[in-house]
């Protein structure tokens, strides 16, 4: 059993805060990071800045009743690692003409990110693609929509079904089969005593 860390989890909380919960906030963040000079650092600034990247690659905030193992505060080196890559790449990507692209690698592929907009403009337009091993590419892009737009991403409540849905409004189930067979499943277990039966749907 991992040893609890009480310590640990106010420092991540603490990160947690300082980066905001919206996306906004997290790039303004990240901005402001890229910009400091790292040799002004001392030690605990640089262990926050460490675990605030820790957070911002992790689950993107820790939650008060986290139970999952906390992760080790980063070393120094990687802390100004990151950071002097995080300030090329914002520098490069906000300067020049429109259509700008900088390309980098990220996890066995290139990621490119592209400004369509002049040096200045705003709102700048910002695209961005992945090229490499299709699947990988693939599974990189469901699980960032999962992060960002998984709020509804639900698992079919009947319980011979359980497949994900995108769930509309108050929508508990696939479909109305999904809905009948629950109803259905439910009529049968109060006809048995409590007894539970189980229905699987067939695809």
């Amino acid at each position: 059993m991992v040893k609890w860390d009480e310590k640990r989890h106010a420092d991540l909380m603490a990160a947690s805060r300082h980066l905001g919960e919206s996306d906004a906030s997290k790039l303004a963040w990240v901005v402001r990071f890229a910009n400091e000079d790292a040799s002004l650092w001392h030690s605990a600034e640089r262990a926050t800045r460490g675990d605030c990247l820790l957070v911002l690659a992790g689950p993107g905030r820790v939650a008060p009743n986290q139970i999952s193992p906390l992760p080790k505060p980063l070393d120094e080196d990687s802390v100004a690692t990151i950071h002097a890559e995080l300030k090329h790449l914002l520098r490069d990507v906000v300067q020049g003409p429109a259509n700008t692209t900088v390309s980098f690698k990220s996890g066995g592929h290139d990621v490119a990110i592209t400004r369509a907009t002049d040096e200045g403009v705003k709102p700048a337009i910002w695209g961005w693609s992945y090229t490499g091993n299709v699947q990988a590419v693939v599974l990189r892009v469901v699980a960032d929509l999962i992060l960002r737009a998984g709020d509804r991403l639900v698992a079919c409540k009947f319980k011979g079904c359980r497949n994900p849905i995108v769930a509309h409004r108050k929508q508990e189930y696939c479909d109305a089969t999904c809905s009948q067979l629950a109803r259905t499943a439910k009529k049968a277990q109060r006809r048995k005593g409590g007894h539970h039966g189980k229905a699987t749907r067939k695809r």
